[in-house]
């Protein structure tokens, strides 16, 4: 009986982990984004384009590891 508690409690942190990952990412690339954007000289922020939201990046980065 005590090993099934230790395979389920294996078997939940596993699928919380799993479906967690995407949101990780996401958040990590957000949150750098908005740290960028905060840093930058209104000079720099002229010079360059706005940065591509999660999406469009995740998309681009699919495009170019598929080539």
């Amino acid at each position: 009986m005590h090993w099934t508690w230790k395979l389920v409690s294996v078997m939940g942190v596993g699928l919380i982990v799993g479906c967690a990952a995407d949101s990780v990412k996401r958040g990590m690339y957000e949150g750098i984004k908005v740290q960028r954007d905060l840093q930058a000289s209104p000079q720099e922020r002229i010079g360059n384009s706005d940065t591509p939201d999660y999406q469009s990046y995740e998309r681009m980065r699919k495009e170019r590891v598929g080539q």
